[in-house]
């Protein structure tokens, strides 16, 4: 897996997701990541952080998967995802305009 998830408390005390992303995401990948954080799974609802300084590229199902709109009456919260790679950037910024999550921000280091 090129993912790791895990969880850590943030300073004011709520509990959230960290995800860290190596070399390239493949659909299996992300349909473990949807599967938690979707409606049902055990991380819904938990803010986000997701460190992708490592992730060099993501498949075509991952980015069909990430980038679906959520369900009708979903809860989406914060999300922040952190990336250095131009390939990748690119299709963070793509996803985030055809999902339309409002609540997802990114950034570059």
């Amino acid at each position: 897996m090129a993912i790791d998830i895990s969880l850590f408390t943030l300073p004011c005390g709520v509990e959230a997701i960290k995800v860290i992303g190596e070399d390239e995401i493949t659909r299996e990948d992300a349909t473990l990541l949807m599967s938690k954080v979707d409606p049902g799974g055990s991380l819904y609802r938990l803010p986000m952080l997701v460190l992708g300084q490592e992730t060099r590229r993501l498949s075509l199902e991952a980015r069909n998967l990430f980038s679906k709109p959520p369900p009708e009456g979903t809860v989406r919260p914060w999300c922040a995802v952190v990336v250095t790679s131009a390939i990748v950037r690119t299709s963070i910024n793509f996803m985030l305009r055809v999902s339309k999550v409002a609540t997802t921000r990114m950034f570059l280091t």
